[in-house]
């Protein structure tokens, strides 16, 4: 910590600081605390956030007084920052008071105060002291030379002393009027005579710069700018910049070639470095212009150096053009930028900068779409231009790019990133060896841990699971989400042995489960009584069975014992002789049903219980759900919501969104999952909510939800990942117009929402002429009028076939015949844009399921209906796949 401060890094030594004193409150603890609020205090000082340090020198005051007594001096600095000089200056007046003390407010005079005019305005000395004088006097004098005007009479300035403390201001002054007259030694003479440590001399670095002395030094953007606003040296350069500027934007290929012909001839004067990379700058914008190689190196009299710097300004132009092709054609250039680097040496490979590098380029590779990386294999790209285009075989694998990330820079980010990754391949082991190697590379961290632990269950590999929980809770047993492993864990353990009839290790299960710490209060008592429950009736023990029914009932209501045994039932593969607690829905208060359903599915949810929602009663909950008043919240909601649309009741997901957007509160996530709900040709509105859910998750900082949506946006058919955010006021209408549509569209239909017309033009707001595409950066081909006809044969044309006015119909009954889990595969992939061939493979392994042979549609599990109406008795195989746990989707 003491490092961090002396390194000026006070925000995260604070912290630390204040940990470790929560800790230990100790007195060395309290002395380091101090040192650390101290030092924070100074750098927002120095960064003019005032207010800020204002609050945090409240805070010591209150809790370390006697620390606080002698910050005098930061407290001074405060007052010259609002502008508060008179206590400061006040005590000059005093008669008695002694050279050490005077000298003390003159010297701090000196090196802070900033404001002459506010020092000439102060009310504790009186207008004829002779610093308020010198003070006004000097405030004169700098406007007037920085306006121009140089007057000998003006620049004497005798109320100015030597011994004053503005006498820096003075030699500042005559710098600057020497400067203005071009007399350039004599401002160097004057800028020497001004002491380091007073205010003035923070322009000294930004005059010498003018007067074309290099310098290391690196200016901040007040001192550019007045360099670039003051200095004449370069006016002819200027000039040029300004007209090729113009001529980039109007896109003119001969204007932009004359301007690169006048900056080469005018930077001929320039340092020979910065002449080399002005060069390198101006052929990266002709590159992005797609200005032919060949002309522009003899515009600039020859080809630029293709350095480390060169290829950074490539990749950084093709990147920032926003298209997925851009995109991967800027890998290619950050690959060669990594091999310029390590040659030219600015950093090591397998350094942390390489790792960085690594990481970088491959998130972006992640988020390529297939054909445009298969593309990549055969096309022209910006590297062709410089004779690199085929030195290497295609574009790197994400795979390989992470693998590279980590190996230079094994931090939980780049890990993290990676396993993000693997676990949207087909290939299921990808994901475990990346959270071996993260295990393997940082052991103290728990993310892989639960990853390995989450894996193995899905294989059913119960005790490798275990082990890999007993390490987590030996790491952070207090973690929620080890917890919330801990509970899936034990009740998959306890699934599986009801499956299997073993009732009687149950018991040492429940035990285990009822030492969890509950999210809510009751939900382990209850899922242990339920599984309680369940042991009686395999066992036959009627007596037993109705106790624990009773107290089920009593700890959740007997919506949410009805739904809970229900996907126990399921879960564990009962026969329809099993039957679970009945539940009368008709007789059943509508809110009752609402809030019963809620705790189950938030029960369900923290366990990874999926439970089923498509029972005879599911029109009464969704009748309900559409009743003005409900005393649930949006997470409760939203739990609901995704339990219905993991068992395919889609219906009963959208009647979820239009209760959630009710509320007020969480649009953005009650948009996304109405999106998924609606029918699959349902596409307008899917796109709407889907855009609208976007950018009220990107002005809500939820950037966890971003990462859903335009990851569900990156199909080739859907909204670019890159599009340019809505308007506040589209998605106002889209959401003002999705909440009055409360039900839920059923049958196929030509009418559009309000909001299309406004989604359609903001899409369309990026107009395709000439003059546009060339103001977003893209290339302008000269099309022939032969391009414009139309090659579709008339007769082929006919889209009112009533054969396709049909397939909707057709398809959606083809559908209906599929299990849930199929037939939410098949409609997920047509959502996604996916491929039509394999979307027709996913539709042919569903059919061939459910041919002769195989398990039969009838066979399958079937939600168990109301209590009015009688049950029927039915096999129910092996469940599907549980919901992966932690996962974006």
């Amino acid at each position: 910590m003491r490092e961090l401060i002396a390194g000026r890094h006070s925000k995260a030594a604070l912290q630390m600081a204040k940990d470790l004193h929560k800790r230990v409150s100790t007195a060395d603890s309290e002395a380091l605390l101090v040192d650390a609020y101290r030092a924070r205090i100074e750098d927002l000082t120095r960064l003019r956030l005032t207010i800020e340090a204002k609050a945090l020198l409240a805070i010591m005051r209150e809790r370390f007084p006697a620390a606080v007594s002698g910050w005098a001096d930061l407290e001074q600095e405060l007052c010259v920052l609002d502008g508060r000089l008179d206590g400061i200056v006040g005590p000059l007046m005093n008669p008695d008071l002694t050279a050490e003390e005077r000298e003390r407010i003159e010297s701090f005079i000196r090196q802070h105060v900033d404001d002459l005019p506010a020092l000439a305005a102060v009310s504790s000395l009186p207008p004829e002291h002779s610093l308020r004088l010198a003070a006004s006097a000097l405030a004169s004098a700098f406007q007037a030379v920085t306006a121009g005007n140089l007057d000998d009479e003006l620049l004497a300035l005798p109320q100015v002393s030597r011994r004053s403390p503005l006498a820096p201001w003075k030699a500042l002054v005559r710098a600057v009027a020497c400067y203005y007259r071009h007399e350039d030694a004599e401002c160097r003479k004057w800028l020497l005579t001004i002491p380091e440590d007073a205010v003035p001399a923070r322009l000294i670095p930004a005059m010498t710069a003018m007067l074309g002395t290099k310098t290391e030094v690196r200016f901040t953007a007040a001192e550019t700018a007045l360099i670039e606003a003051a200095g004449d040296h370069g006016a002819a350069l200027r000039s040029s910049v300004a007209t090729i500027e113009a001529a980039f934007a109007a896109r003119k290929r001969q204007p932009i070639l004359d301007g690169v012909r006048a900056i080469a001839a005018a930077s001929i004067g320039l340092d020979p470095s910065l002449r080399e990379r002005l060069r390198q700058h101006i052929a990266v914008r002709c590159v992005a212009q797609h200005i032919e190689r060949r002309a522009v190196d003899s515009a600039l009299g020859g080809p630029p150096r293709l350095n480390a710097y060169f290829y950074r300004l490539l990749a950084r132009s093709i990147e920032l053009m926003g298209y997925a092709e851009s995109s991967a054609e800027a890998v290619l250039v950050w690959e060669e930028f990594r091999r310029a680097a390590i040659r030219d040496e600015w950093f090591e490979a397998g350094g942390l900068e390489d790792g960085v590098l690594s990481l970088h380029m491959a998130e972006m590779v992640a988020r390529l779409p297939a054909d445009v990386v298969e593309e990549m294999e055969d096309g022209e790209t910006f590297l062709s231009n410089f004779g690199k285009g085929r030195r290497n075989s295609g574009l790197p694998s994400a795979g390989h790019l992470f693998d590279r990330a980590c190996r230079a820079d094994a931090s939980a980010e780049s890990f993290d990133a990676w396993l993000c990754w693997a676990r949207k391949q087909k290939n299921g082991r990808a994901a475990d060896e990346v959270a071996e190697r993260w295990r393997e590379a940082r052991p103290g961290e728990i993310q892989p841990l639960l990853h390995l632990m989450e894996s193995a269950e899905k294989r059913n590999a119960l005790k490798k699971s275990l082990n890999y929980l007993e390490e987590a809770e030996r790491l952070d047993g207090l973690n929620p989400a080890v917890r919330r492993g801990k509970a899936r864990l034990l009740l998959s353990s306890a699934v599986r042995h009801l499956r299997q009839g073993q009732t009687h290790l149950i018991p040492a299960e429940n035990e285990q489960l009822l030492t969890v710490s509950e999210v809510r209060p009751g939900d382990v008592a209850a899922l242990a009584a339920a599984l309680h429950w369940c042991c009686a009736a395999i066992d036959k023990n009627h007596s037993a069975r109705e106790d624990w029914e009773t107290k089920l009932v009593r700890s959740i209501g007997p919506v949410a014992a009805h739904l809970v045994t229900s996907a126990l039932a399921r879960a564990a593969q009962w026969r329809s002789h099993l039957s679970v607690p009945p539940l009368d829905a008709r007789h059943t208060p509508r809110t009752e049903l609402v809030t019963g359903a809620v705790r189950a599915c938030l029960l369900g949810d923290w366990v990874g219980l999926s439970v089923p929602l498509l029972f005879g009663w599911t029109g009464e909950l969704i009748e309900a759900l559409n009743q003005p008043a409900m005393s649930v919240d949006a997470s409760g909601l939203l739990a609901l919501g995704e339990a219905a649309l993991n068992d395919s009741a889609r219906e009963l997901a959208y009647s979820v969104s239009s209760a959630g957007m009710s509320l007020g509160t969480a649009n953005a996530r009650f948009l996304y999952l109405r999106a998924r709900a609606f029918p699959a040709w349902m596409e307008i509105r899917r796109e709407g909510c889907l855009a609208a859910a976007r950018e009220l998750a990107r002005r809500e900082r939820d950037t966890e939800l971003t990462g859903r949506i335009l990851d569900r946006l990156s199909g080739r058919l859907r909204l670019s990942a890159k599009a340019e955010a809505l308007s506040a006021e589209v998605v106002d209408a889209i959401v003002a117009e999705e909440m009055k549509l409360r039900k839920y569209p059923t049958v196929p239909r030509d009418d559009q929402p309000r909001y299309a017309a406004q989604l359609t033009s903001a899409a369309a707001s990026r107009c395709d002429c000439p003059k546009c595409r060339a103001k977003y950066g893209e290339a302008i081909e000269d099309w022939d009028d032969a391009d414009e006809e139309d090659s579709w044969d008339d007769d082929q044309d006919d889209f009112d076939d009533p054969a396709l006015q049909e397939m909707p119909t057709v398809l959606a009954e083809i559908l209906e015949a599929f299990p849930p889990a199929d037939r939410e595969r098949v409609l997920e992939a047509i959502e996604a844009g996916e491929d039509p061939i394999q979307v027709l493979d996913r539709i042919d392994q569903a059919v061939r399921k459910m041919a002769p042979g195989s398990a039969s549609r009838q066979s399958r599990w079937k939600p168990l209906k109301a209590a009015d109406s009688k049950p029927r008795k039915q096999a129910i195989p092996a469940p599907d796949q549980p919901p992966t746990q932690g996962r974006l989707f």
